[in-house]
């Protein structure tokens, strides 16, 4: 009977994954005969349209949220989204040409939520308002690009959109890994990680969040392109808020991106990872504000990274070149040396794992259907290319696989995996040795070291000062004296490019692995930077706002008090 039911079970299952594969290659039948109904009409109008692509994009979720030792959701959730999108004129010129005023017009795609179905004529209905939609949107924009062709100002010397090969790539459908029983496993480990804030009744908040996604992108484009690809991705966030000594709020974090939940730390490594913080945080508590100050410094390889991200990798999309209203940083830097020679940079979406960790930025094709490619950015120094999508600029007429966009968004040059390597490195003793030489021959009683870092920003407009800032949680004066690193609180790492360029002095050997998500024109996108620590001879701080919290008047319960009700 156990082999009959194992036999059965087997033969369950094979159907099971038939079905799939039939349904999602139905999928594309159904969205390539829409799309060619399109065309046919819309090609044929007083604006016509040249271009067409369509999306569907399957989700399905896991998250959790859990707060001093309690889950407060659970959930796990599945959506399918279409998005339309629809490009006017030609190759030439189209309804994303940019205007004379600076006005750079991105492309709009249309989206609508698709019912869970596999009903061609539901399906092709919501495909149908979606597109009517999307051409009214270019049909506006393209309008106001040929009333603009005899301004002054206007320009036509590179084509809008580059064209793409006709090909067909299909990723077998996974197996689902999201269940119940993966919800109720993370339920305990969540409310279990939370609960360690529990210790001390300084913290405001201890919040634990875990998510985990399968994803998958279905592309069809009027050149023929029929792509099938899956995305999955899995972090685990630990967050914590403590009031300090003087009524000011510190916070710290956590943070764990893989593909898989199977590839995490164990839950044995991740609550020393977390008590290590709390340990951390407490300290906090007594830290003193920090001072604006200027002067050398040492960045971790997160916080290296986070600082390389903002003031380089933003400034490498190539879309910015065509950007009259971006401050084109790199722009005439082509071939010239904008490092120092001992450093090069790529992006690499092709790479998976670094040293067993996972890759967030990887993937086969990118938002627009084109291979992915790893990018030498920079080499010795010297600027050798950007990153490109199908939106050409002078001098680069082809995408290198750069394309990227979040669901409901028109792609543009994006950084994926982004590695920096140095030549020449220096071990952490050298590199602390560097940074109090140089705070005694700039007479400075002490450095920074920049330990840990939640993110940064980046302002690149010609209308407003380029600066970027880096977001520290873990900061430490060095002091040149030798006396013990102190601890401080709330500064903010800023400063302009190129300036903080040329005060980059040594690379340290110790490179790690930074993930997150990147916000830009085309929405949230999954990033990883590959980074040593590096030691600048002068970078500049500022204090961050100060948000008061009024010691309550009832007393926390305790962990001993929750723990005996």
């Amino acid at each position: 009977m156990r082999i009959i039911s194992s036999i059965l079970t087997g033969i369950l299952i094979i159907v099971f994954i038939q079905n799939q594969c039939i349904a999602q290659s139905s999928l594309i039948r159904i969205m390539k005969a829409e799309m060619e109904h399109e065309m046919n009409s819309l090609s044929k109008q007083e604006y016509p349209a040249y271009f067409m692509e369509y999306k569907i994009f399957d989700q399905y979720s896991l998250g959790i949220q859990a707060s001093f030792g309690s889950v407060l959701t659970a959930n796990i959730d599945s959506s399918r989204s279409f998005t339309a999108a629809v490009r006017l004129g030609s190759y030439k010129m189209d309804n994303t040409h940019a205007l004379p005023e600076g006005s750079n017009p991105m492309l709009e795609p249309s989206q609508v939520m698709l019912p869970w179905t596999y009903d061609e004529q539901i399906l092709r209905l919501e495909m149908w308002n979606a597109t009517a939609y999307a051409y009214e949107r270019s049909k506006d924009q393209y309008k106001q690009v040929l009333d603009a062709r005899d301004d002054e100002g206007f320009k036509q010397d590179v084509d809008d959109f580059t064209k793409a090969d006709a090909l067909v790539y299909y990723e077998e459908v996974p197996e689902s890994i999201i269940n119940k029983s993966l919800l109720d496993e993370w339920k305990l480990k969540c409310s279990s990680l939370s609960s360690q804030f529990l210790e001390d009744t300084s913290f405001m908040a201890g919040t634990v969040f875990f998510a985990t996604n399968q994803n998958r992108q279905h592309l069809v484009t009027s050149e023929g392109q029929e792509i099938s690809q899956n995305k999955q991705s899995c972090m685990l966030m630990i967050m914590g808020l403590i009031r300090t000594t003087d009524n000011q709020l510190a916070v710290d974090m956590l943070t764990y991106s893989v593909n898989d939940p199977s590839e995490l730390k164990s839950i044995e490594n991740i609550r020393i990872d977390l008590q290590q913080m709390i340990t951390r945080m407490k300290l906090m508590k007594d830290a003193p504000i920090a001072q604006p100050y200027s002067g050398p410094a040492l960045l971790s390889p997160q916080a290296a990274g986070v600082f390389f991200h903002e003031i380089f990798g933003h400034r490498v999309e190539g879309h910015r070149l065509a950007d009259m209203n971006d401050s084109q940083t790199f722009g005439d830097k082509l071939g010239k040396t904008v490092l120092p020679k001992y450093i090069s940079i790529s992006f690499d979406p092709t790479s998976k794992d670094y040293k067993g960790q996972h890759l967030t930025g990887s993937y086969k094709y990118d938002d627009e259907g084109i291979l992915a490619k790893k990018v030498k950015v920079v080499e010795n120094g010297v600027l050798q290319d950007f990153l490109m999508s199908r939106k050409p600029v002078k001098g680069f007429n082809q995408s290198n696989g750069h394309g990227r966009a979040m669901i409901g968004s028109g792609a543009v040059s994006r950084q994926s995996n982004m590695i920096v390597e140095s030549e020449k490195t220096y071990n952490e003793a050298e590199l602390r040795k560097k940074l109090i030489s140089e705070c005694k021959r700039q007479k400075k009683e002490y450095g920074y070291y920049f330990k840990q870092v939640s993110g940064g920003l980046t302002l690149n407009s010609v209308y407003m000062a380029n600066v970027f800032t880096v977001f520290p949680t873990e900061i430490y004066r060095v002091y040149a004296d030798g006396r013990p690193d102190e601890m401080v609180r709330q500064v903010s790492l800023i400063g302009t490019p190129l300036t903080m360029f040329s005060e980059i002095e040594a690379a340290g050997d110790d490179s790690e692995l930074f993930p997150g998500f990147c916000g830009a024109e085309s929405g949230s996108i999954p990033v990883t930077i590959v980074c040593p620590s590096f030691f600048v001879k002068k970078i500049e701080t500022q204090k961050t706002p100060e948000f008061h919290v009024e010691k309550p008047f009832l007393v926390q319960p305790s962990a001993t008090t929750i723990s005996s009700n």
